[in-house]
């Protein structure tokens, strides 16, 4: 395998079929410097060594899945893994994925959780992006978003990076007679003294708190896009927004603040794609111009994209009134 060319040993079925042919300790350790995520084949014992993790994450953060439950809440390797890739913040475990210094180091942190009082703020209505199981389409919209100059300059409010409880058994649940108001919130009242605790209070109170500060501009939503059997209505592919975001949009819509909702980008064969650079400049462009000319309009702003001939474009851009 060492004189194996490098293009060969990044195809997942080579490695496996080394290993599983030499599964010697020198294989593996050829494997995980080429590659990183050839960890997934390492066994238990080299999945616990920390020198051994640290190799595979500095090639490969999201190889932090693969390493033992003690390594992937140890603050230094998974520090290794987001430095290579943000998005692996998803795989620690013992709350390292609110650490706030990682959260910093995804680039999560800075001008998106921590806001700067002159400036105005958009709100995020996404499915979490932090935990093991979910999908990394919020998290990497929220990165895009802090690189683009329109949104360099505003406060992006990320759901995702704080910590919050609830007074909903559901969490999600529409019926829930909780509004996020302090009237309707059933969390101790203590805890709702106006501006919302970390790790106490009530998502929906966080959340419309968020809503209604003066500099609030809009909610951005993220409608990301389902297989068949990923837990979609009627067993069919769709794009979804989730029941926490429908609470969302009935808080917007209460609070008379604006919903642009971005619909994660399919291909013809139905195939997802994460959203780009462009995408973003299109959501920037569609903000600039209501704010230019019609603020007025609260209506929901609706944005798909489609492909054609390997260049993404534009589709229905829509007022709606969904909710």
């Amino acid at each position: 395998m060492e004189a194996a060319p490098t293009r060969m040993v990044q195809d997942e079925d080579i490695i496996q079929a080394a290993i599983v042919n030499n599964p010697s300790r020198e294989t593996i350790m050829i494997a995980i410097r080429r590659t990183g995520w050839a960890l997934k084949y390492a066994p238990n014992e080299m999945k616990n060594e920390k020198s051994v993790v640290l190799i595979a994450v500095a090639l490969y953060g999201g190889s932090l899945l693969y390493a033992s439950d003690d390594l992937r809440m140890d603050h230094e390797v998974v520090l290794q893994a987001v430095r290579q890739d943000p998005t692996a913040l998803k795989f620690s475990i013992g709350g390292l994925n609110q650490s706030v210094k990682l959260l910093r180091v995804s680039g999560l942190w800075d001008d998106i959780c921590k806001p700067v009082h002159n400036r105005g703020e958009i709100v995020l209505s996404t499915r979490f992006s932090l935990a093991e199981n979910s999908s990394t389409t919020a998290t990497i919209f929220a990165l895009l978003m802090k690189q683009h100059p329109f949104f360099a300059n505003l406060n992006v409010y990320s759901p995702n990076c704080w910590n919050k409880g609830t007074c909903d058994p559901n969490w999600t649940d529409y019926e829930h007679p909780c509004h996020g108001t302090y009237e309707t919130c059933l969390k101790e009242h203590d805890l709702k003294i106006g501006r919302p605790q970390e790790a106490k209070s009530c998502w929906k109170y966080s959340f419309r708190h968020q809503l209604t500060k003066n500099k609030t501009i809009a909610m951005v939503q993220i409608v990301e896009y389902y297989y068949q059997g990923e837990d979609t209505p009627h067993n069919e592919s769709m794009h979804i927004i989730g029941n926490g975001q429908q609470i969302e949009t009935r808080m917007a819509k209460d609070v008379r603040v604006k919903v642009f909702r971005c619909f994660q980008p399919i291909d013809r064969e139905k195939k997802r794609h994460e959203f780009s650079a462009h995408m973003i400049g299109d959501l920037a462009h569609a903000m600039m111009k209501w704010m230019a000319n019609d603020q007025a309009n609260l209506e929901e702003y609706d944005i798909h994209w489609n492909r054609e001939l390997g260049t993404w474009w534009k589709k229905g851009e829509t007022q709606t009134a969904h909710i």
